[in-house]
Order: structure tokens, then C-alpha cells, then sequence
């Protein structure tokens, strides 16, 4: 008889395989005294692992696909910078010098020290800022005991379904890499990283799954449907079925993608839409030329700035800037200026965390960017630069007052002076945006449509500022809710201001491009979209069958409705036809 454990489908399709179970072997490191001639050999096997474990993730960074979000590639940065930083590196060393004790013992007792930090502050946001100091420490910790004779083998996944308590974005980046089919997980949310990525590569995954690794064996043959969120073992031929019939449904509807690249995104009445792409890097222009996306909507410019010994010079990112410019052939490029933290340039950790408890609700954005005036104005001298050579606009994120607004212009107008002729020309009249993502803004969109050229949403600080549930917290993820009235009649609100003096209104959040949320933005009035590229053909093959007019009774039935469970069923009528 099939058994069937209910789990959160967090990326769709089905995928039949045997259970690769990943067991977390817990290492026991006890306490081991080394001898004092013993003490340089035991460093230098301490940063032969280090090195070693950065030469891993480096690896699977370079072979990160154009697919996968910005924020991922952001997070294998994050760990790299996190290995190669004296302050991770350094103790553990002093540790191995001044008490004689082993590599292993060192680098856990440095861990349980900072984790103990973060656990005092008792904020789910420094969560994964702790899950990452394990992530890492646990890739050293591997290496070293790979050196102490540990049996080590490169397993082949061909096909294969993993099973596993969890899984960082490295992990699923490798066992990809591997020939991994699908992945289920006994912890993780809808909003996870590892979900995240798994819908950007298309992998179909369960979270949640309480008890999977105890229930399956290993080499059990299980089936994972990410889409209604079950993974089943034990099964019959009818489950095989439903298996094969939902594969050659797949290969048609990416038949029917593919045709729809090159062609015009149109409603059945008539509505013309435009879909730009959000990129993290250069590297993702191919995939903007093989989705068919009209331009960059988003240009996420942190990336450039995660070494915080060397930022980046304004020749160097003018350069960056216009190689983007002309790789896109006329297409427009709209570079948001960096979204940073104190915590993100490494400024006196410490402290950051001390006074900045919780940092999504902290200097970050706009904010911070006024408050460090010259890496500010030097991002914005290399675009006004940059675009010389074709459409270019600028988006600023975290907006929230009007004095930041006064501020930025003045910054700007000082630029733009600056930059008037000879070799440092720049273009005066590249549009402004404003990134609008706090809910104090939203409520000001008419006021803030006044000041800029264009306004963007962002809905995933959006949302969580409104619902106040952080999206990566799985104890409160369940509040976070895209579709939830409050959230559908802010976007409403901020389009019909836009409209009203005639200034372009998109949507860069990952709402955009969730399948289910399309046709819902379409009938508030949405008609300018900026998505992963990845996201782009299928969100050209709804609005091809979307009549918005239509749309419109049933999206004020849905604002009206309070209960999760109704809106539910009314979004699915929305979407019936998709």
C-alpha cells in the first residue's frame, strides 16, 4: 500500500527516484591536547582546510547557473568572505597556539562562542547569519577530518531523490551538480533559500517533512510531487502514471514556452505588458536574451561590494555598468544603487550588532547610502557615466522620507554638475526611481510619484514589513502572505498613484513572478513586471490567456476576504484557466 507523507511543495513537477538519505553524522569533537612542537603543524593543518573548503565552495559558485536568484549567488559569496575573514580565522588560531589544543576543537569552540551571540539576541533575522557561521565552520570542520584519514568518496546522484533534515544553498548548488532529480527536507519553509533556489532550477522539492528521514530507507524507491506537496513511497502503477502523463505534460508546455519567447505579451483584451528581468550579475545577460525579457528592471549591485578591504573604485564600476549597457543592444538597464548594511561592509561587527539589533529594521537602503556619502556618490557618478551609452535608470531602495529624497537630489545635482564634460561626461537625464517597500511609503505613493520618474514595489520587504513576519523564520512564515488583503490593496494603491500622474509603476519583488499572483496584479492594474529570468516565458504564456476585464469581480472578492482558506479557493478560480 503507497505511503504518503503531506509536506510544503515549494517547487513544482514530480520526480520518481530512489532515496539518496543524507544522515547527519554528528561529529563529536571532545577536547585534544597537542604536544608544543606539534603546535605549527596543527596550524597549518588548520589552514589547509580552510583553503580547501574555500576551493570546494568557489567551485560550486563558478558553476552556478544564470538561472539562480542574485541573493543565492549572494549567499555563496557571504560564505566565502565569511572563511577568507581574519576575525573567523584568527581565533581559532590564537586558540591552538596559546592552549595546544587540536584544529578541530578550536575552530567548535570559536563557533559556540559567536553562536552564543547570536542566540542571546533572540532575532529570527540574525538567524541564518548564525546558520551560516555553522554552514561554514562545518565545511572546515569536514576537511579536517577528510585529513585525519575519513573514508571521503564523490557520490554520484544520477536521478536520485534526497532526503535530509535540511540543506543550505551550497548543498543543493552541489548535489545538483551531481545529477540530484528532486530533494525532500525535514525543516525549511516556502521561502527559504533552498526553496528559492529550487524553483530557480527548476527541481522538484518538498520542506517540511517531519520524521521523512526515519520513515523512507535508503535506495527506497519514493516519488516527490512538488506541486501539491507530497512524497510518497511504497506506490503503485497508477502513481506511475500520474508521473508519466505529468512528464509529457511538461515537455508541451515548454514546447509552447519556447515559441513564445520572441512574441509580444498581450492579454486576450488586448492589454499590452511589459516583462523586464532582475539580475544579480553580468553574467545573467544570456539568460535575458534566451527568456525574451524586454530589459533589466532590477540590477542588484550588492555583489559588487561584498569585499569590504577593496570596494569597488567608480572606473571600476563604470566599466561594469556600460559593458552592461551595450551587451543589451538599446534594451533598458535599471541599476538599483546598492542595498547595504553596516553588517554587510564588515564595519566593526561588534558594534554593527550591538547598536543594530535587528538590521532589516536598521540603517540599510537609502539610509545607510546617505550616511556614507562617498560610496554613494561614487555609484551614482559611474552610472550617470555608464549611461552615455544607452537607456539606463536608477533605482533607490528603502526610500521612506522626503528628507532622504531632498538629500539624494542634492547629491545628485552635484553630480550631474560634476560630471559635465571631458572623460567624466555623464547623462543629466537618466530617469529616477523609487524603490517602495515600507508600508509608511506606500501609503505616500502619490506624494512620492510626484518626485520620481517612475516607482517600483518591492513586495518581499513589502510584506513582511506589513504582516510583520519575516519570510526565512519557518515559526512565522505562515503569516508571511503575498495574497493577503492588506498587502493587494497597498500594490492597488501605489499603481492607481502612479497612474494618476503618469508614471510607470512595476513590480521587482518575487510576486511578480509567482505564477498564481499574475493575473491577480494584472487586474489591480499592474502592466510592467520585472522577474527572474527564469520566471518570464511562463508568466507570457498566462497573459496570453488572461482577460483582465474579466478578472476584476473576482480580485474584489478576493480583497474582501479575510480567511486564508476562502482566499485560496478564490485565487485558484482566478487561475482556474492557467
Amino acid at each position: 500500500m503507497t505511503f504518503s507523507l503531506t509536506a510544503i511543495g515549494v517547487s513544482p513537477g514530480m520526480a520518481v527516484g530512489r532515496a539518496y538519505i543524507l544522515t547527519e553524522t554528528p561529529v563529536h569533537i571532545s577536547r585534544r591536547i597537542i604536544r608544543a612542537g606539534e603546535v605549527q603543524q596543527e596550524v597549518q593543518r588548520f589552514k589547509l582546510a580552510v583553503n580547501q573548503a574555500s576551493q570546494k565552495l568557489r567551485e560550486i559558485r563558478d558553476r552556478i547557473p544564470a538561472s539562480v536568484p542574485a541573493e543565492i549567488a549572494s549567499f555563496i559569496e557571504a560564505n566565502l568572505l565569511m572563511m577568507e575573514d581574519g576575525a573567523l580565522i584568527d581565533i581559532p588560531i590564537r586558540h591552538i597556539r596559546q592552549e595546544r589544543c587540536s584544529a578541530e576543537w578550536a575552530i567548535k569552540r570559536h563557533r559556540d562562542a559567536l553562536v552564543e551571540v547570536f542566540d542571546q539576541m533572540n532575532d529570527p533575522y540574525l538567524r541564518t547569519r548564525k546558520d551560516d557561521i555553522d554552514h561554514v565552520v562545518s565545511c572546515i570542520v569536514r576537511e579536517l577530518q577528510i585529513k585525519r584519514g575519513s573514508n571521503h568518496k564523490h557520490q554520484r546522484l544520477g536521478g536520485r531523490i534526497v532526503v535530509a533534515r535540511d540543506l543550505s544553498p551550497a548543498e543543493v548548488l552541489n548535489l545538483k551538480q551531481q545529477g540530484m532529480a528532486s530533494f525532500a527536507t525535514e525543516r525549511g519553509g516556502a521561502n527559504s533559500h533552498a526553496a528559492i533556489l529550487a524553483r530557480s532550477l527548476s527541481i522538484p522539492a518538498v520542506v517540511g517533512a517531519r520524521g521523512i528521514c526515519r520513515r523512507l530507507t535508503q535506495d527506497e524507491r519514493v516519488v516527490v510531487d512538488g506541486t501539491h506537496g507530497v512524497i510518497s513511497a511504497a506506490f503503485e502503477e497508477p502513481l506511475l502514471n500520474q508521473v508519466r502523463l505529468h512528464k509529457r505534460r511538461e515537455k508541451h508546455r515548454r514546447t509552447t514556452l519556447t515559441r513564445l519567447r520572441r512574441q509580444p505579451a498581450v492579454t486576450v483584451d488586448g492589454y499590452e505588458i511589459t516583462l523586464m528581468a532582475n539580475i544579480g550579475s553580468p553574467a545573467d545577460i544570456p539568460w535575458i536574451n534566451r527568456s525574451g525579457a524586454q530589459g533589466v528592471g532590477l540590477f542588484r549591485t550588492e555583489l559588487l561590494f561584498l569585499n569590504p578591504a577593496k570596494l569597488p573604485s567608480e572606473e571600476q564600476q563604470y566599466r561594469i555598468y556600460r559593458a552592461l549597457v551595450q551587451r543589451l543592444n538599446g534594451k533598458p538597464l535599471t541599476i538599483r544603487t546598492a542595498d547595504l548594511d553596516a553588517g554587510v561592509l564588515g564595519e566593526q561587527a561588534s558594534t554593527a550588532l550591538e547598536f543594530n539589533p535587528n538590521p532589516v529594521l536598521g540603517l540599510r537602503g537609502i539610509r545607510y547610502a546617505l550616511s556614507q556619502r562617498e560610496i554613494l556618490s561614487t555609484q551614482l557618478r559611474a552610472i550617470y557615466r555608464a549611461a552615455r551609452y544607452g537607456p539606463v535608470r536608477i533605482l533607490i531602495p528603502m526610500v521612506t522620507t522626503f528628507e532622504e529624497v531632498l538629500l539624494l537630489k542634492q547629491i545628485i545635482n552635484e553630480i550631474i554638475s560634476d560630471c559635465g564634460s571631458g572623460d567624466l561626461r555623464g547623462d543629466p537625464r537618466v530617469p529616477l526611481g523609487a524603490m517602495l517597500e515600507v508600508p509608511g511609503a506606500a501609503l505616500l505613493a502619490d506624494a512620492f510619484a510626484a518626485e520620481f520618474d517612475f516607482l517600483s514595489i518591492g513586495t518581499n520587504d513589502l510584506i513582511q514589513y506589513t504582516l510583520a513576519a519575516d519570510r526565512l523564520n519557518d515559526e512565522v512564515e505562515y503569516l508571511y502572505d503575498p495574497f493577503h488583503p492588506s498587502i493587494m490593496y497597498l500594490i492597488e494603491y501605489i499603481i492607481s498613484a502612479g497612474r494618476s500622474l503618469d508614471k510607470p509603476v512595476e513590480i521587482c519583488g518575487e510576486l511578480a513572478g509567482n505564477p498564481r499572483a499574475i493575473r491577480l496584479l494584472l487586474a489591480l492594474g499592474l502592466r510592467i513586471f520585472s522577474m527572474h529570468p527564469s520566471c518570464v516565458p511562463e508568466a507570457k504564456r498566462i497573459i496570453h490567456t488572461t482577460s483582465v476585464e474579466s478578472l476584476k469581480p473576482l480580485v474584489k472578492r478576493l480583497q474582501d476576504t479575510v480567511l486564508s482558506a476562502e482566499r485560496s479557493a478564490v485565487l485558484d478560480e482566478i487561475n482556474r484557466s492557467s
